[in-house]
């Protein structure tokens, strides 16, 4: 649905108020006219009778006296109101053409005229019992005219009674239906100016109800929404980006310094094992020479471990190494704590040929080999077994690090995967470096990594990474 902005919502409340209001007044100017054609017909109608019966009365008069006296000054009086009242008589026909009611007067006034006039001629011409005669009719016909008119006028007076009680019942109902249109239309009115209301204060509010928390520092609100006005939509929509752009920033701003922290502390673990670096490598040099010239071969094995492995663990930890390094670490710190523990351990390495020169941050492999030897075979009192495995899917590159030791519940497995928590303590690994530091790293290199472990009280634990293939191209971050 399209969101309409507010001028044009108030304009059509006006359009929808404007069109109500020229209804009731339509409607009323209809009734009036209504009314006032009523009454003028009947005032019209009333005139015509009386009108004709004066002008009858008038005539009969005249004639009468032309009767009774025929000379030319009765005569011209006479003949000129009866050509006037034969016009008029022509107009009134024409007016009452479609009135039944009055169809007996008409014929009555045109005998009464025809008989005026032959009665004027008679007078000129026939005999005084002729003439006589057609006056008597005359007078006749007057008097059926002013029964007729009679009878007309207490008709009219009646009728105009009846629809005067019948407009006053029908103004009483239109009144009624006015004042009912009128509530209606306030009640219309007050819904349309709450609903308007509505959809601007309600988005308004949730929009400062949200800016007041954003500036508390709340940034996980939930968002505005504008409704259906355009302008609010707009509001709602560039406050909710904003909010987004924010929480995003601060988000990132969290990684960064937990990453910032992470390399400080491997820094600072770094700097603790970097004692005199070249005088300990030189040590060890001379020792592994000696002990080589003294033929105590294996004691020359464990110090060119140490010292290799050493050598690794103190390098740059800000840029990539690869698997095939980090897995000849892990082969040398093994060599190590197969020299301390002898039988009670094994370890194995499946490693795809195609996954040696991958990138991969230092120190990935070495702390979740020591975790799992520290806290999973230490602990078993039978034969352990740690397997480091690294192949190739497609795309990615999967390592998994398998143990027989004695594994942990899901709680642990939960804080461990749990990116809220804390750094575990690392206490006892030889590079100062946990679990969490290595997922945490790997999520800043790789930010579609997956991490998963797997584990069970007394039936070990199966570490998986799943990381995309690169190759060795220099630092990656």
């Amino acid at each position: 649905m399209k969101k309409l902005s507010v001028k044009r919502q108030l304009l059509l409340y006006f359009v929808i108020t404007l069109s109500f209001a020229l209804g009731v007044i339509y409607i009323q100017y209809r009734s009036y006219q209504y009314s006032t054609k009523l009454q003028q017909d009947q005032t019209e109608k009333t005139n015509d009778l009386n009108t004709i019966n004066q002008q009858t009365q008038t005539i009969l008069q005249q004639l009468e006296q032309y009767v009774e006296e025929p000379v030319e000054d009765n005569h011209e009086p006479l003949a000129t109101n009866l050509d006037a009242f034969e016009v008029y008589i022509g107009q009134f026909n024409q007016r009452a053409r479609d009135a039944i009611d009055v169809i007996p007067l008409r014929q009555y006034v045109s005998n009464m005229i025809r008989l005026t006039r032959q009665t004027i001629i008679h007078v000129d011409q026939a005999p005084v019992d002729i003439y006589n005669q057609t006056f008597r009719e005359v007078e006749q016909r007057v008097q059926y005219i002013e029964e007729e008119i009679f009878r007309l006028l207490d008709k009219t007076i009646t009728q105009h009674q009846t629809l005067a009680e019948l407009e006053a019942r029908r103004l009483e109902k239109f009144n009624t239906l006015v004042l009912t249109l009128v509530l209606l239309g306030i009640v219309v009115t007050l819904f349309v100016a709450l609903n308007v209301s509505r959809r601007i204060t309600v988005p308004l509010d949730a929009l400062t109800t949200s800016a007041e928390a954003l500036a508390e520092g709340d940034y996980y609100i939930n968002d505005v929404d504008g409704c259906h006005t355009k302008e609010l939509s707009v509001l709602a929509d560039s406050f909710n980006l904003m909010r987004y752009n924010i929480t995003e920033a601060m988000r990132e701003m969290k990684e960064k310094a937990l990453m910032r922290e992470l390399l400080r502390e491997m820094k600072l673990k770094s700097l603790q094992n970097q004692i005199q670096p070249h005088f300990l490598f030189n040590t060890l040099n001379v020792i592994s020479r000696t002990a080589y010239l003294e033929e105590a071969k294996e004691t020359d094995q464990l110090i060119h471990a140490l010292s290799g492995l050493l050598r690794h663990n103190i390098g740059e930890l800000d840029h990539l190494t690869t698997i095939e390094a980090e897995v000849a670490s892990v082969r040398k710190y093994f060599q190590i704590q197969a020299a301390r523990f002898g039988q009670r351990f094994s370890f194995q390495t499946f490693i795809d040929e195609n996954c040696l020169d991958s990138n991969i941050p230092p120190l990935t492999l070495q702390p979740l080999v020591e975790n799992a030897f520290i806290h999973g075979i230490e602990p078993l009192d039978e034969q352990g077994v740690i397997i480091v495995k690294v192949s190739r899917e497609k795309k990615t590159m999967v390592i998994e690090v398998i143990d027989n030791g004695i594994g942990m519940d899901q709680v642990k497995v939960k804080r461990l995967l749990d990116t809220t928590q804390p750094i575990v303590d690392t206490k006892g690994h030889s590079t100062g470096l946990g679990m969490t530091n290595v997922k945490e790293r790997l999520r800043h290199y790789y930010s579609d990594m997956r991490f998963d472990i797997q584990s069970k009280l007394n039936q070990g634990t199966h570490i998986k990474i799943i990381l995309p293939m690169t190759r060795m191209e220099g630092d990656k971050r």
